[in-house]
């Protein structure tokens, strides 16, 4: 399966919807400038024949707050993974669902966010920098070594928009998949400790960034990857 551990930056965050039914607007906030200038209508998605209204892990997935999806309150106790993909082929879409790495994607999703957390806590002369950039580089690869073994899949669900870009002049209408993965939060923590225990610290300063990050992990609680 191709996927990550939850990971997870999300690709097609900028999709706007609406709780039961489709809706057009124009993004806003902090896209950049070009991005004001495209319309996305949501023209169908997943239970829109039955009026089923998106759900609320969805929303906070396609404004990009992957953060927020903890706090839906039917996750908790677990560790999350959400990745998205967008297309136009429906078909390519639906097999990526079923065929999500989700191994690759959370290490990466890992890595990432202990770069983003931790990476450039490097202080002092450039040898103890160089140091910190090898321990962190170390640390962080064993991430792969993060079998994610209870992992399971939650849910999925797509939308469909219609993209009007008002400066092209074209209109095309995407799919975007999303499918979210969960792990017991205390199943995942040993199977981290496992993955940490093989970094060895060489001061203080490491052994305490080794609890730092781990709690970052455990209290960011959502990861995600998207391409």
């Amino acid at each position: 399966m191709k996927l990550g551990f939850i990971a997870v930056a999300f690709a097609g965050v900028i999709l706007a919807s609406c709780a039961s039914a489709p809706k057009s607007e124009t993004s806003t906030g902090t896209m950049p400038a070009a991005a004001k200038t495209v319309e996305r209508e949501t023209i169908d998605y997943k239970g829109s024949v039955t009026n089923q209204p998106i759900p609320e892990w969805v929303n906070y997935a396609i404004d990009g707050d992957k953060a927020a999806i903890a706090k839906t309150g039917d996750f908790e106790g677990k560790i999350l993974f959400i990745a998205d993909r967008q297309g136009k082929n429906q078909n390519a879409l639906k097999s990526w669902v079923n065929n999500v790495d989700i191994k690759g994607g959370m290490s990466k999703a890992l890595s990432d966010f202990v770069i983003a957390k931790f990476g450039g806590e490097a202080q002092g002369s450039p040898d103890e920098k160089e140091s910190w950039d090898s321990f962190m580089k170390e640390m962080t690869s064993t991430f792969s070594k993060v079998e994610v073994n209870g992992m399971i899949r939650e849910k999925d669900y797509w939308i469909e928009q219609r993209i009007h870009d008002k400066v092209a002049k074209t209109t095309e209408d995407i799919y975007t998949y999303f499918v979210l993965y969960s792990i017991d939060k205390e199943v995942f923590k040993n199977q981290l400790d496992e993955a940490l225990g093989l970094v060895e610290a060489k001061n203080e300063k490491q052994a305490e960034a080794k609890t730092r990050v781990e709690a970052g992990i455990l209290e960011a609680q959502v990861f995600g990857e998207s391409k």
